[in-house]
């Protein structure tokens, strides 16, 4: 047999296109979005779980999955102790401030406040953060657990250890 040249109208370079693509969106919405909201925020959330998810998808991209996973599990978790302090009475949430920078390159970016968003929990009901506290809780765990699994997707299988054994394939002498 022969073999063809794929050329540029190959669906897989058509695939790949649209994953660099997605990558470069998505980056830029999360890095506006960190501009403008709290960590707490659940778009920020949102963002990193859906870059980190492209980025699993992407041949080679795997640790920058794993970082972009890790952020949301840290975005969920700060917007989940928000809620437990505004329900036990600690007070309304503040926005965050910036650290400031010298404005080095002299883009002139603004350094006031940042947003709350829309999903704000000083706009929140009591009724209504308990059940996002309930809805959080269960994303935190699958977003725990996704990180793991990257993790372990990770880790060369030689230094996997085996389910049956309990020991790693370079200590197998079967």
């Amino acid at each position: 047999g022969f073999i063809l040249d794929p050329g540029p109208c190959h669906p897989r370079t058509t695939i790949v296109e649209k994953f660099d693509q997605a990558i470069t969106d998505y980056s830029a919405g999360l890095s506006l979005k960190t501009d403008l909201l709290p960590l707490s925020s659940r778009q920020i959330a949102e963002a990193h779980y859906k870059l980190s998810i492209v980025l699993d998808l992407t041949s080679g991209r795997l640790g920058d999955a794993i970082v972009h996973a890790e952020r949301a599990l840290d975005s969920v978790e700060a917007r989940l102790a928000e809620l437990r302090d505004a329900l036990s009475g600690q007070g309304l949430v503040k926005p965050e401030q910036p650290q400031s920078k010298e404005d080095v390159k002299g883009k002139g970016k603004a350094t006031g406040p940042r947003l709350l968003g829309d999903d704000a929990i000083v706009h929140m009901t009591k009724s209504q953060m308990m059940a996002e506290e309930k809805e959080l809780q269960g994303l935190r765990e699958d977003l725990a657990l996704k990180v793991s699994s990257l993790h372990v997707s990770l880790t060369p299988p030689l230094n996997r250890k085996s389910r049956r054994t309990g020991r790693g394939a370079e200590e197998r002498t079967e």
